[in-house]
Formats: C-alpha cells, structure tokens, sequence
C-alpha cells in the first residue's frame, strides 16, 4: 500500500513542484501589478515612508513564499524517504516526533506570517485609502475661495479619513476672542454661524498653544475633566489647529470613532499632513476674504463719500440759490427805486407836458378843418399829430410808472393766456412769416393773476422778439410753459419766449430793464415796454431775465409762483 501509494507521489512530484513555482510566482507578481495599476490610474505618488512599508509588504511575501517552498520540499523528502523504504523493504529510521514537532513550528511561523500579512496588508489598504482621500482632497479645495465652503470640504475629508461619524470645524476670531462655526456633521445642537467664546470652550488649549489637543476619555483627562454626552459616542475626541501660512485661522474637531476607536497620535500626524497639503489653498482663501472686505469697505465708504458729496452739492445748490435770490433782490431793490425816483420825477412832467400838448393838438385840429389849406401843409399838420399822439402816448406811460397798480386778480390758466395773445398775433405773423413753436406743459395749475397785466407782459415780450427778427429771412419764435419746483417746496411756472434774432449784447444785458433803454431806431420804441414788464412779473411776486442762445437770438423767461389761495379771487377764463 505505502508502495503504491509513493509510486503515485513520486510521479507527480515534478509536476507539483513546477505548479508550485507557477502558484509562488503568480501569488507574488500578480498583486504587484494589480497595485502599481492602480497608482498609475489614480496617479498616486509615495513618499519614503510609504515606499519603506510597501517594501517590507514585499519582503514578508516573499519570506511567506520561502516557508511554503521549505514546507513543500520537507513534504516532498519525507514522500522520498518512505518510498525508499518501502522499496527496500526497511523500516523508517528517523525521529517521527522530531518531524512533526518540526511541522508544527513551521505552521506556526506561517499563521505567524499570515496574521502579519493581513495586518500589513489592512494598514496598506488603509494608507492607499487615505492616499486618495488626500489626492480628492487637494482637487477639490482648488476649485473655490470661499474659506467657509473649502473648510467644510476639509471637514468631509478628515471624517471620511479617519473614520469618524461627528465633526465641527470653528473660525477663530482672536479680535473677538470668539469662535463662529463654519460647519458641523453629526451634532444636531450646533447651528452654522452660531458664536461661542473661546475662554468658556475646550478649544482653548489649541488656541492657546497652537497645537493640537487629543483626548482619549473626556471623563479623565486633566485637561478637560467634562461629563462624556452618551450623543456623542466614545469619550474620545482629536482637535487641530488649522493654519494658514502662520496665522491660525480654524479648529477641526473629529469625534466618535467606528468601534469606539480611541483617537492617537497617528491620527494627528495624517490629519497634519491633510491640513499641511491645504495649507496654501486656505492662504488663498483666506487671501481672497480679506480682500472682498476690504473691497466691501471701500465700496461702502465710495457710497459714503458720494452721499456726503452729493449733501455738498445740495448745499452748494442751495447757497447758490440764496445769493441768487439775494442778487434778484437786490436788483429788484434797484430798479424800484429806480422806478420810484423816476415816478416821482415824471409824475409831474407828464403832467406838465400833457397841458400844453393838449392845447397844441386842439389847435392843429382847428388848423386841419380850415379849408383854404393847401395840401402839403395838411400832410405836415398830420405829421405833426402823429407826433402829438406819441407825445400823449409816452406821457401816459410815464404816468403809469408812477401809479400804484390796481390788480384785478383773478384765477387764470397761463396755457390760455399765452394762447390768446398768440391767436391775437396770427395775421400779423402770417404777413411777416414768422414761424411759431408752442410748447404748453399740461395740467398746470390755474394761478392768481391780474389776467390783463399779464397779457400785456407777454405782448411786450412777443414784439420785442418780432422787432429783434426783422432784418432775418427766416424768423422762428419759440414758446414753452413748464412747472418748476424749486427749493423749499416752492413751485413756479415758468414761460419762455425765445427768437433766432440779433441777441443781446453783454453791455446792454444789465440795462435792458432800465425805463427809456432802448436799441430800437429813433422813432421805433419808448424803452418802456421792458420795465414795465419787470414791474407787472414783481408785483406778481415772480423774476423775469433775459438769456443769449447757443443757437442765436434771445431767450427770455418770466417766472411766476404757483399761488391758488389768493383771498377775493374768481375763477378766470
């Protein structure tokens, strides 16, 4: 039987030896290859200590391979042996015991080995698995900068790193000596922002030393000496100070550990190198805060300084209008004693010159009645009572500067107004061809006015324009109404007329209003048209002025207050 049997285990015996080196051969390589694929997929790269473990992975498999070679060939000589002596027909001389006990050691050795290679093998995995948390970890904190967001990617990371199911990550505000929480995974108490005191919490040892703080039972360290929460699992828990460049700008806290796992020094030297890898990227981040709220601030003190400047102006403005409302009535102070002076004075010239003119006139009627008269002297006595009627015309003027006016106030749309006149025009503007643009604002308020005054300020001011447009071919009179509010809630109606004519000089631009100023021909105007205007827009309460335009001619502008509780006052027209 044992004959038999050996016959058979010797004809294998080449062929299992060389399936054993095929085996041996495929155990070793086959998981090399499958390893260096997948780093050059991931693209992982090792550093020294990593390659120094990797190597002694290598070594024990290949002492592993050497113990089952050893085992194989002491399994192979023991067959040797005992069909040897079966052939020749002797009885095995060696120590059975000594074999066996030899057997039995080798065993050993090999679950020995065994036991050490899973244990190598689970801390390769385990290095490989963090390995790529690192390598997801450092593409994903390049895609942002915002340090809240970034610090929670590195929150995930170091869970998923070591394994823990709690975490927070806390901003460090040494201003403040508070911390603000950025995130937390796992702690249902803790709202995102919520501020704790830095003096009051655990963390200050990490922020007080600058490094990290691990304890292993909450209940028992010096440190803390705090009543482990059954929420928070294992009274374990690792802190680390997050930095960027040299400022310490977070804490990372992990805790609860799969298995109830304590929390070590290995640990914290992974966790150091994770935040060391996204030490620049925080930098980066932190970098970019800063400088989006110093932008913020700046934006904030551009619109404080606008706002300021804009109060300037309207202070400015204001000012400017004050000494402009002070210069109009210091002018009307002027003219109104130049009108004062000028009553009293004419008052009794006009008087005194209407006597005699009266007598003259009866007296070339009487002369224009005799029939014995030869024609030319009747054409040289109507030219003389043409001249008579200028005389009565200008005296009766000279009359009304004097006179204290009677207003007849009455409620009146000035759109109305204006048209009127204009329609009153028409003929004479067809005849001359003299183009009209009238632009009348709706809506404007009827106003307290003396209606008749009014109108005779805006006839004034049309024949003015006409007699400014005569030597010109194309003639064009402008007419606009508009409602300006000024300051202190004060409304006006403004009215412009405007003509394309020869202007005014900037010598005459301050006489123009002056009683007997006149550019006008001898025999063409009194130079009473214009004061008397003054006078009716400033009993009104309103200014009148005069402007060149860019595009030729003269503009001018009569501004009047919007006043609609006048006492006595009828509707008008």
């Amino acid at each position: 039987m044992w004959h038999s049997l050996f016959e058979k285990t010797s004809e294998k015996k080449q062929g299992l030896k060389y399936t054993f080196i095929i085996i041996e051969s495929l155990v070793f390589l086959l998981p090399l290859f499958v390893l260096f694929y997948i780093f050059h997929q991931r693209d992982i790269s090792l550093d020294s200590s990593h390659l120094i473990l990797l190597a002694m992975i290598i070594l024990l498999i290949l002492s592993g391979l050497v113990i089952l070679r050893h085992v194989f060939e002491s399994f192979s000589s023991f067959g040797e042996l005992i069909k040897k002596a079966a052939e020749d027909g002797q009885t095995v001389s060696w120590d059975i015991r000594k074999d066996v006990a030899e057997l039995e050691e080798i065993s050993t050795s090999f679950m020995q080995y065994m036991e050490k290679f899973e244990k190598v093998t689970e801390d390769l995995s385990r290095k490989t698995s963090e390995l790529k948390v690192l390598k997801e970890l450092a593409e994903s904190v390049g895609k942002t900068l915002d340090i809240d967001a970034l610090l929670n990617i590195i929150l995930n990371k170091a869970l998923e790193l070591k394994r823990a199911k709690m975490g927070s990550v806390f901003i460090v505000d040494h201003a403040g000596r508070q911390l603000r929480l950025a995130g937390n995974r796992g702690i249902d108490s803790l709202v995102k922002n919520s501020l704790i005191s830095i003096d009051r919490s655990l963390l200050r040892h990490v922020v007080t030393e600058g490094r990290s703080l691990i304890v292993k039972d909450i209940e028992n360290d010096p440190r803390t000496l705090k009543k482990n929460d059954p929420r928070y699992g294992a009274p374990s828990f690792l802190s680390m100070p997050v930095f960027a460049g040299n400022e310490l700008i977070a804490i990372l806290t992990l805790a609860n550990k799969e298995n109830g796992e304590v929390f070590d020094a290995s640990d914290e030297e992974i966790l150091s190198i994770m935040l060391t890898e996204t030490g620049f990227a925080l930098e980066n981040a932190l970098l970019h805060s800063r400088a989006e709220e110093h932008l913020k601030e700046i934006e904030e003190r551009n619109v404080t300084l606008e706002q300021e400047i804009a109060e300037r102006k309207r202070a400015e403005n204001k000012l400017i209008n004050a000494l402009r409302e002070l210069e109009e009535a210091k002018d009307m102070v002027v003219q109104s004693e130049k009108f004062a002076a000028i009553g009293q004075l004419t008052a009794g010239v006009a008087h005194e010159i209407l006597n005699p003119v009266n007598i003259i006139a009866m007296e070339l009627q009487m002369l224009l009645g005799m029939k014995n008269i030869s024609p030319e002297v009747h054409e040289e006595l109507n030219v003389c009572m043409d001249q008579i009627d200028r005389i009565v015309v200008i005296a009766q003027n000279l009359k009304q500067l004097s006179r204290i006016p009677v207003k007849k106030t009455v409620m009146a749309d000035i759109n109305n107004v204006i048209a009127h006149v204009l329609a009153l025009y028409a003929t004479q503007f067809r005849i001359e061809e003299i183009e009209t643009e009238a632009h009348y604002q709706p809506d404007l308020p009827e106003i307290a006015m003396d209606k008749e005054k009014i109108e005779q300020v805006i006839i004034n001011l049309i024949t003015n324009a006409m007699a400014a447009m005569d030597w010109k071919e194309a003639k064009r009179l402008r007419i606009k109404t508009e409602r300006e509010s000024l300051h202190q809630n004060k409304d006006e109606i403004k009215i412009m007329i405007a003509d394309n004519g020869t202007g005014i000089t900037s010598e005459h631009m301050s006489k123009i209003f002056d009683p007997f100023f006149t550019t006008k021909g001898q025999g063409k105007g009194t130079g009473l048209g214009l004061s008397i205007s003054y006078g009716i827009v400033h009993d009104h309460g309103g200014t009148i002025w005069a402007e060149n335009n860019e595009w030729g001619g003269a503009s001018f502008y009569v501004r009047i207050p919007v006043k609609t509780d006048i006492d006595n006052a009828r509707k008008g027209d």
